[in-house]
């Protein structure tokens, strides 16, 4: 109910969104019928729980309309948009299943405290959300995982002090793709 407020408040009266007054006119009459069934619902018996079941479909059904028409007038404005609480959804109707290119390191240096280490990686793909990051000490098998990071840099702390250390990072993104591992990058941590 509130983001249906939101929605209305946001297209009702502004210019921009002249192309959809009649969906927002709609959504907004759907909304105040919705409102008025609901209240009815309350001790109102099976008839009036019906009555307010399908106000919210044409509701929900005015409002998909509302969404899909905003997107279509907004050109390719995500602004346009998300002013409105929309969504701005791709053209393509299926996941994109793409594996994520593979990173390439930007650096990686000495963090400011001991055993720590500060690094990104040079663009993010389209469609990724951020950065896992895995280290061990030179010479050992077993790579030992971090955080998740949101973005291009990572960060590494407690790690073990004047030890030589390879740091390998992947992309993860969108519908749990992932890149491969990028090139281990080995460095001394202080």
């Amino acid at each position: 109910m509130s983001r249906t407020q939101i929605i209305l408040i946001r297209t009702k009266g502004v210019r921009e969104y002249a192309p959809v007054e009649a969906a927002v006119a709609d959504a907004e009459r759907n909304y105040n019928d919705f409102i008025i069934a609901m209240s009815d619902a309350i001790n109102g018996g099976t008839e009036a729980i019906n009555i307010r079941n399908e106000k919210r479909g044409l509701l929900e059904s005015g409002l998909e309309k509302l969404g899909n028409q905003i997107i279509l007038n907004s050109g390719g404005d995500p602004l346009y948009v998300s002013n409105a609480n929309f969504k701005l959804r791709s053209n393509e109707t299926e996941r994109n299943r793409t594996p994520l290119e593979d990173p390439l390191w930007n650096n990686l240096k000495r963090g400011t405290l001991t055993g720590s280490l500060r690094g990104s990686v040079k663009n993010m793909p389209k469609g990724a959300r951020g950065l896992l990051a895995q280290w061990r000490i030179v010479g050992s098998t077993a790579y030992l995982a971090t955080s998740p990071t949101n973005g291009k840099r990572v960060e590494l702390t407690d790690l073990p002090p004047n030890t030589k250390v390879e740091v390998q990072v992947r992309f993860y993104g969108t519908y749990s793709r992932l890149s491969n591992w990028s090139i281990p990058f080995p460095i001394d941590v202080v």
